[in-house]
């Protein structure tokens, strides 16, 4: 016998109707969810190629994210000296 209870079972959640969404969801709304998607993912790759039309790099990105995290750490380590 399984005890496993279905996670929209007895428990009242405060977030109404989260479980029959999942569940009622449509090859329309699954065929729009994709479009979005795509849309964004377009919209990413143009924002990619006009960073690289003006120079950008990879590395250099990586470069500048690493000196924000020191920076960050520095100064964290400044505030609790204060």
């Amino acid at each position: 016998m399984n005890n496993f209870k279905s996670p929209c079972g007895n428990f009242k959640s405060p977030v109404q109707g989260k479980c029959e969404k999942k569940s009622m969801s449509s090859a329309e709304d699954i065929t729009e969810n994709i479009k979005e998607t795509k849309e964004k993912l377009a919209g990413v790759i143009h924002q990619i190629n006009l960073l690289k039309a003006e120079g950008c790099s990879e590395e250099e990105l990586k470069l500048h994210i690493d000196k924000l995290h020191e920076y960050n750490e520095i100064k964290d380590v400044g505030q609790m000296i204060l």
